[in-house]
């Protein structure tokens, strides 16, 4: 609610016809108080009625501007204080929020790596030790049926290499336990995939 100029003004008049100086003083401080509390009228408004009002009283005119200033200066200070932190905070939360984001990423990236990294070499390392020891197992069959039922090595190569590590190795104890070739033959043909065709049998 904005008062009129006329309102200002008659109150104003009250204020000069007080008997003390002071008291008009203290009655004009509470006055611009409540006028820039309560927004009635702007700054030019009421400062052209207060000269209108007081006109030739200095001293009065010099507090009243001094009050003004204080508290102008008091309204700016928390006007820009408050705009100064929720921009701060926008800005911070935002930049902060960008930074997090940034380092999560990065982060997440880097542990992915690491963890991609592991996982494959471990996987890689294990494959290989499986796949070096299935074509050490084969060889070691292989090698075993050759001396023990004098038949050439490579002759159950194809087949074997068809098995898994843990099928050769009970192969492997078979080919030392069998009576004769024909008992390790029946063994491996249990062992091999359905599809697999022993004709070389």
């Amino acid at each position: 609610m904005t008062l009129p100029a006329k309102e200002i003004e008659q109150l104003l008049l009250r204020v000069k016809n007080y008997a003390t100086k002071y008291r008009a003083l203290e009655y004009l401080k509470a006055f611009s108080q409540q006028l820039s509390v309560k927004k009635w009228g702007t700054a030019e408004e009421y400062e052209k009625v207060v000269k209108e009002v007081f006109d030739g009283q200095t001293d009065i005119m010099a507090e009243v501007a001094q009050e003004w200033i204080a508290l102008g200066l008091n309204e700016g200070l928390a006007k820009g204080r408050a705009e100064g932190l929720n921009e701060g905070l926008a800005l911070g939360r935002l930049e902060g929020l960008n930074e997090g984001l940034a380092l999560g990423r990065l982060e997440g990236l880097n542990e992915g790596l690491a963890k991609g990294l592991n996982k494959g070499l471990n996987k890689g390392l294990a494959k290989g030790r499986v796949e070096g020891f299935t074509i050490a197992m084969v060889k070691a069959v292989c090698q075993t049926i050759a001396i023990r039922f004098e038949v050439k090595r490579k002759r159950y190569i194809n087949l074997l290499k068809k098995l898994p590590l843990a099928k050769l190795e009970q192969l492997n104890k078979v080919a030392l336990k069998a009576q004769n070739l024909a008992e390790f033959e029946a063994r491996l043909k249990k062992m091999l995939p359905q599809e697999t065709t022993t004709q070389n049998l």
